[in-house]
């Protein structure tokens, strides 16, 4: 880690640790950096990932999501049964139990609170009737993805389909290996490829998804990799039964200026700068995946709130990874007119000190603008 990354980050958490001391000591056990600096899997534009942990609604002080330097930070809370749930390795996204670096502990209770739910994961790991069990919810779910792509009549819906079934599918492979993902998203395929125990042809249609550009490749491929992978899973005597899960219907609401607070920082936190890896590495699946769980983002609010969706994983582009980001860069510029037409703020900020100074929040819009961050998406959504 370099000086001025490791810096930003000591100075991030201070000002968090400052927050909770005055405002809702009793309300956080615990502070830890997780994520990629945790990894090692860094680089100059990477946000600081922190697990906090929680003992009650008062911790809700704390969260926040602001935009420094261009990269977006998302200050949230965790709650013990958030843990508790990582701890039953249901799938392989458990590195907040695995891969840690505390920072701050409110007693020598919340340690050892931690480290028995550390210790459950490690049990769960090695509970070979679990992991089939495990196994077996998340095939039934690439049963019913590969059920939704048959009936799916647009390339937007196909794309969303089939981000749940590569979503699914890793969940399997991990628990098949007794793995977890170690080094982040966007090296899940790296560490797939090094697993033993999967088909080679289930691995290498796999890689190949990505690729996909009409709904018939995208059903081709799927029922290659199904149909491949449950006689795999036959053989071991795992359950291959389709559990149809029920949709629940609810009402939607009427969007609120509150209901925003937060969404486009954490929209470009965890997106943007993502997409523009994806580029320089030329990244092809980390770009599918950025836009299908930004997809996934946009339609949480359009599903909850009567607000117009917004498709970008229809214009997903496999060619060209720039167009992906220019995509994404638009969605941001629709996401912010919501924010003005509530007279909402974007909380960019110049150093550390002001995260939690939120009076800066009530100011004109105009004055926000400080380091030309809007000229500088217009441009990119123009270019």
């Amino acid at each position: 880690m370099t000086n001025s990354l490791q810096e930003r980050n000591k100075s991030i958490i201070e000002e968090v640790i400052k927050k909770i001391e005055r405002t809702c000591p009793n309300a956080v056990d615990m502070v830890a950096i997780s994520g990629s600096f945790a990894s090692g899997d860094y680089n100059e534009k990477s946000d600081l990932d922190l697990l906090i942990v929680s003992n009650n609604e008062e911790s809700d002080k704390i969260r926040t999501a602001f935009i420094m330097d261009d990269i977006g930070y998302d200050i949230y809370t965790n709650t013990w049964d958030d843990i508790k749930n990582i701890s039953k390795y249901e799938n392989p996204y458990v590195a907040k139990l695995k891969q840690l670096d505390i920072v701050y502990t409110r007693n020598n209770d919340a340690m050892e609170k931690y480290k028995e739910f550390q210790a459950d994961l490690n049990d769960n790991m090695n509970n070979e009737e679990l992991i089939k069990e495990n196994i077996s919810k998340n095939f039934s779910k690439i049963l019913g993805n590969y059920n939704d792509i048959l009936n799916c009549e647009n390339i937007s819906e196909a794309y969303k389909i089939l981000g749940n079934f590569m979503f699914n599918l890793e969940n399997v492979i991990y628990l098949l290996n007794g793995k977890y993902v170690e080094h982040g998203t966007k090296n899940i395929p790296v560490e797939i490829v090094k697993m033993k125990n999967i088909p080679r042809d289930v691995v290498s249609t796999y890689l190949k998804l990505p690729e996909c550009k009409t709904i018939y490749e995208i059903i081709d491929k799927m029922f290659e990799i199904e149909k491949s992978l449950e006689t795999f899973l036959k053989d071991k005597n795992i359950k291959v039964d389709y559990d149809e899960e029920e949709k629940e219907i609810k009402e939607k609401q009427e969007l609120k200026s509150e209901n925003l607070t937060g969404s486009f920082e954490e929209l470009y936190s965890n997106y943007y700068n993502k997409l523009k890896t994806a580029i320089d590495e030329k990244n092809r699946y980390l770009s599918f995946r950025t836009m299908v769980d930004a997809q996934r983002f946009y339609d949480e609010y359009s599903e909850k709130f009567d607000i117009d969706p917004i498709d970008i994983i229809g214009k997903y582009n496999p060619n060209d990874l720039n167009e992906n980001h220019k995509t994404f860069v638009s969605s941001l510029q629709v996401w912010k007119d919501i924010y003005d037409s509530f007279y909402k703020n974007v909380n960019i900020i110049n150093n550390t000190k002001d995260i939690y100074d939120n009076k800066r929040l009530f100011v004109a819009y105009q004055s926000q603008d400080e380091n030309g961050f809007f000229d500088k998406l217009n441009q990119e959504d123009n270019n």
